[in-house]
């Protein structure tokens, strides 16, 4: 494998300046860039693609570059520049290259038939991923996957590195409709960029499973031991794709592994302001669920869980200068006054705890919210959830 690796960090789109800042804190990549939907960067080798992968929290997903791009107009052009330059580097990547699964992907380019193209890429580097798909056993992990993109006609083939990055391994118990992690992390971070210290707690008066609380957690122990990777993510970490590459020092990253895990389970530094962290919500199961999961990742310290109450009654239990940080209910079933008459109680609350002091953010996908709570409220990330238009807002309304 190059001792420098060229990757593309995948994450939500209306994110990427989120995930610029993380990659800049885990001081990983060098000639950085931010585009559509993720970061490009280039790597110096594994141990700085091993510290991206474990330790990200915004990320989807990581793609290597493999080889150089090349112009393809024709398909002469295309199996040409495949076997000069693809076939070569995917060495260090595909101890079995017929086990590859292949996608291809193509955008404003002559070569616009992506079976046609995906015919000739799989002949020319001798791809039967999808005959051996159909013999895998249950237990057999998953083929890696070489993407080929043809954008402008221009050709360039990745592996993946890193997938769904937001299997925490930290969660055993869900709610339903859950936020995505990562979506979370994203949250958490630009809730955090926007006060000027760690705050002494925050409360999430809809904590469903304990999504942002947690990751909430895992950024506060990364930046107080340098690893985020707690005992309940090591499994996630062992089955990451790049475990699995031909040039893979298997060796190094169980010893990186058992290192990651030590720090983040390391005594925290005393001098160092922690966070109490405080959890809500009126569904019972909600709070369970919460409970369970905060027990299971963190232990005994990690989460309060103030049980199965409404944010009104909640609020009375949090300090009051506890940073409030939720995923407000985007639907309300009921009568038909009752998401008004919902969101209404609610601004109420914010704007109470507000006056006190407490900074405010809330997670929403519901236009209607900023009129129906009475707030004055500022967008900090505009992104996409479910394939749903979400809106992460700062409440700016003090009175």
């Amino acid at each position: 494998m190059a001792s420098a690796l060229r990757a593309f960090v995948q994450c939500v789109p209306g994110v990427e300046g989120l995930l610029l800042r993380e990659l800049a804190e885990l001081g990983v990549g060098r000639r950085v860039r931010a585009e559509a939907g993720g970061v490009s960067l280039w790597a110096a080798g594994q141990r700085e693609l091993w510290t991206l992968a474990t330790q990200t929290l915004i990320a989807d997903a990581i793609r290597v570059r493999v080889g150089g791009t090349f112009r393809a107009t024709n398909f002469e052009q295309l199996i040409n520049g495949t076997r000069r330059s693809v076939a070569p580097a995917l060495r260090a990547f595909a101890r079995e290259p017929s086990a590859l699964d292949l996608r291809v992907r193509c955008k404003r380019s002559r070569l616009w038939h992506t079976d046609a193209v995906a015919q000739r890429v799989a002949e020319t580097l001798s791809l039967g991923a999808r005959e051996r798909l159909a013999a895998r056993g249950e237990e057999d992990p998953p083929p890696l996957v070489l993407s080929m993109r043809l954008l402008r006609d221009e050709v360039e083939a990745s592996i993946e590195a890193a997938s769904t990055l937001h299997v925490r391994g930290c969660k055993p118990h869900a709610t339903d409709s859950q936020l995505n992690e990562t979506v979370a992390a994203a949250c958490v971070r630009a809730a955090l960029e926007s006060v000027p210290d760690v705050p002494p707690a925050i409360w999430d008066p809809f904590c469903g499973s304990g999504t942002l609380l947690l990751e909430a957690a895992l950024l506060f122990a990364r930046r107080r031991t340098g690893s985020a990777l707690v005992g309940a993510r090591l499994l996630t970490a062992e089955r990451l794709p790049l475990a699995r590459f031909a040039a893979h020092d298997g060796e190094g990253y169980a010893a990186f592994l058992r290192q990651a895990v030590a720090s983040a389970e390391a005594p925290a530094d005393p001098a160092v302001p922690r966070c109490r962290l405080y959890a809500s919500d009126a569904s019972e199961r909600a709070a369970r669920a919460c409970a369970h999961n905060a027990q299971h990742a963190l232990g005994e310290q990690g989460v309060t869980v103030l049980g199965a109450l409404d944010f009104e009654r909640a609020a009375a239990l949090v300090p009051d200068n506890a940073l409030v940080l939720a995923n407000i209910p985007w639907r309300v079933h009921g009568p038909a006054d009752a998401e008004a008459r919902l969101y209404a109680r609610l601004g109420a609350v914010l704007r109470a705890r507000a006056r006190v002091g407490a900074r405010v953010f809330v997670l929403s996908g519901n236009e209607r919210f900023v009129q129906r709570s009475g707030c004055s409220w500022r967008a900090l990330v505009r992104c996409r959830v479910g394939g749903a238009p979400a809106h992460f807002l700062q409440l700016e309304d003090r009175r």
